[in-house]
């Protein structure tokens, strides 16, 4: 067991400092508009079987098939977004208690509407040396992670807030195993036969903050452009990281919500899309829609768990880069309620010592608006 100041210089308790000093203050506004939140137009509700009662479902799988089998090899999520809950219609104290977080408060020209969201994620990295018993020194270890998202979201027309908490466990527990080699016999490939190096069970805690934005730069006809910046701050036993992004998309009747993320963006992107036909109010329909879109992401990291190995055990480990990012290219459609995401990724080197400057893997998304 690891002395608590070892701890402190070694594990995600780092990253509190960088939070503090990356999220902003929402509490001094917080103040000066809860009157404000209180007098919410009663014109702001959700008409009755519209897209502001609506739920989703959504799906991710994310695989590196066809560009390589190793390191971030694989990842499944499923998550279920709930249907609106108007500041209006919320008790008093749950106003209160939004004000305490660096959740969107409403006001008389942003209204707010708040969402809870639930996802579960499986994930797995693999050594470049995934078919020797033991991989050399250097790299990427065996790792498996399984957890439990629980969230909650609040959107304006223009923005998007978003706190998560993300339990579960990493380690034999987690499966990986039992799912990358059931996969490759049923498809009669290889084994993966060093996984008795992988890491040890350890349990997974952490907390995230996302905020996105979303800008129409032109229009013309159906056709739109919109930019959609956004930060996310992310600290726990797993990963501390700090990241700023943005994503262009352009399209014909791009959808009100705010971009397309993959298994490791927040849950809150899995959302309804919502169209704003006045400032106070939501049209009656998600239209049919088409676009492209590219994503960039820059990140600094204080602790990456599948690089840098178990907490609380002595394990294989490799030596994390402090600075990573990625650039994605995709093609996403709505129809009837359906939406489907096709997504390649590129990313930078995660670690030193890494055979390439760049990994890359592909991620698909469906989605179902009821």
């Amino acid at each position: 067991m690891p002395s608590f100041l070892s701890l402190l210089n070694s594990t995600p308790l780092r990253s509190l400092l960088l939070a503090a000093a990356i999220l902003p203050s929402a509490h001094a506004a917080a103040d000066n508009d809860d009157d404000a939140a209180d007098d919410t137009p009663e014109t702001f509700t959700a008409l009755p079987g519209k897209s502001g009662g609506r739920s989703t479902i959504r799906l991710w799988a994310e695989n590196d098939l066809g560009w390589s089998d190793k390191y971030y090899t694989s990842g499944v999520k499923f998550a279920y977004t709930s249907p609106e809950i108007f500041a209006k219609d919320t008790p008093l104290f749950f106003r209160d208690l939004i004000a305490l977080t660096p959740l969107s408060l409403s006001s008389p020209t942003q209204p707010a509407a708040y969402r809870f969201h639930f996802g579960l994620t499986h994930e797995i990295y693999t050594p470049k040396h995934e078919y020797d018993h033991t991989p050399p020194p250097g790299d990427h270890p065996y790792s498996g992670l399984l957890y439990a998202t629980f969230a909650l979201s609040s959107e304006t027309a223009s923005s998007l807030d978003a706190i998560e908490l993300s339990t579960g466990v990493i380690g034999p527990s987690a499966t990986a195993k039992q799912a990358q080699n059931g996969w490759h016999r049923f498809i009669d490939e290889p084994l993966a036969n060093g996984w008795h190096t992988q890491l040890h069970d350890e349990p997974i805690l952490q907390f995230a903050w996302t905020r996105v934005g979303r800008y129409n730069w032109a229009q013309f006809g159906g056709f739109e452009i919109e930019w959609l910046p956004r930060i996310h701050v992310e600290i726990g036993t797993v990963r501390d990281y700090a990241a700023i992004g943005s994503q262009w998309r352009i399209g014909w009747h791009l959808p009100r919500d705010f971009g397309t993320g993959g298994i490791h963006s927040s849950i809150a992107l899995a959302r309804p899309a919502r169209n704003f036909d006045a400032p106070l109010t939501f049209s009656s329909a998600l239209p049919d829609s088409a676009w492209l879109f590219i994503d960039a992401q820059a990140e600094a990291w204080l602790w990456n768990a599948p690089l840098e190995g178990n907490v609380w055990h002595h394990s294989t480990k490799v030596h994390a880069r402090p600075f990573a990012g990625g650039v994605a290219v995709g093609i996403a459609a709505q129809w009837n309620g359906w939406t489907l995401s096709i997504t390649e990724n590129l990313r930078t080197q995660a670690f030193r010592g890494q055979d390439k400057q760049f990994s890359a893997f592909t991620s698909i998304s469906l989605g179902i608006t009821f």
